[in-house]
C-alpha cells in the first residue's frame, strides 16, 4: 500500500491540480535567470544563512544544552534584528508568516485545550460505545476512519496520536482486532491525515503560506487523497497484512 500511495497519489493530485509548468528545463531556465538577476551573495544574506546554520544546530543538539526550540529560534530572530539583516517592520510586513502563525498557534492551543478539558475523550468514548460488540472486520475500518477524519480537529500530528491514539488502540482490541493489525493501522493513519487541511502538520501552514494554492483547493483535494490512501490501506492493505501474516 506505501508504494502505491507513492506511484497513485502524485498521478492523482497532478490531475486535479496541474502545474502551469510541466518541463523542467523551463522551470531551471526560469531559477537561473532569477539567481542571476539577485547578483553576488551580500553581507546580510551570509549572516542570515550563518544565523540560520545556528539555529539548525540549537535544535539538533537540544538534548545536550537544554534549551528550548522556540529559545533557540527567538535567538535566531533577536540576532538577525540586532545585526540589522532584517528589520522591525519587514518582519510586521511578512504577511505570510503571519497568516500561517495565525492559523496554526491558536487551532494547536484550540486541540491541546479540548484534549485536557476530556472533550476528546468524551466524544470517543461515544464512538468507542458505538463499535463495542461489532466484528473487528467492521469495528477496525470505523475507527480508523474517525481516527483519520478527527484530525480536522488538530492542527498537529503529535497531539492527535497523544490525544487519540491509546483509546483507540484499546477499543480495536476490544472488538477482537489483531493487536499488530491494530497497532499498525493507526500507525499509517497517523500520517496520512497529514494533508487533509492546511494546518494539519507543522509544515503545511508554510506551504500554504507560499500562497499558491487556495484554503478550497487544499481541502477539496486533501479530501479527496484521503479517499484514495483508505481505499488503498484498508483494500490492498488488509490483504497485504494476511500475506505477511498479521492476521
Amino acid at each position: 500500500p506505501g508504494l502505491l500511495s507513492i506511484a497513485l497519489v502524485p498521478l492523482l493530485i497532478y490531475k486535479l491540480v496541474p502545474p502551469s509548468e510541466t518541463e523542467a528545463a523551463t522551470a531551471r531556465a526560469g531559477a537561473d535567470r532569477a539567481l542571476a538577476d539577485l547578483g553576488p551573495m551580500t553581507r546580510r544574506e551570509w549572516m542570515l544563512l550563518a544565523v540560520m546554520v545556528g539555529v539548525m544546530a540549537g535544535w539538533i543538539t537540544s538534548p545536550w544544552h537544554g534549551l528550548h526550540n522556540t529559545i533557540v529560534a527567538l535567538a535566531g530572530v533577536s540576532t538577525l534584528l540586532l545585526a540589522r539583516v532584517i528589520t522591525w517592520d519587514d518582519l510586521l510586513h511578512e504577511g505570510r508568516a503571519w497568516d500561517a502563525l495565525i492559523w496554526f498557534a491558536p487551532l494547536l492551543m484550540m486541540a491541546d485545550a479540548l484534549a485536557e478539558t476530556g472533550v476528546i475523550g468524551v466524544l470517543s468514548q461515544l464512538l468507542f460505545a458505538r463499535v463495542t460488540g461489532l466484528s473487528w472486520g467492521i469495528g477496525l475500518p470505523i475507527l480508523l476512519l474517525s481516527y483519520l477524519y478527527l484530525h480536522y480537529g488538530f492542527a498537529s500530528m503529535t497531539a492527535h496520536v497523544t490525544a487519540l491514539y491509546p483509546g483507540f488502540v484499546a477499543s480495536a482490541l476490544l472488538t477482537g482486532a489483531p493487536p499488530f493489525v491494530a497497532a499498525m493501522g493507526l500507525g499509517y493513519f497517523s500520517s496520512i491525515d497529514a494533508s487533509l487541511t492546511h494546518y494539519g502538520t507543522g509544515s503545511a501552514p508554510v506551504y500554504f503560506g507560499a500562497g499558491y494554492v487556495t484554503q478550497g483547493t487544499w481541502w477539496r483535494v486533501g479530501f479527496l487523497v484521503s479517499l484514495v490512501q483508505v481505499a488503498l490501506w484498508l483494500g490492498v492493505g488488509m490483504v497485504w497484512w494476511k500475506v505477511l501474516g498479521w492476521w
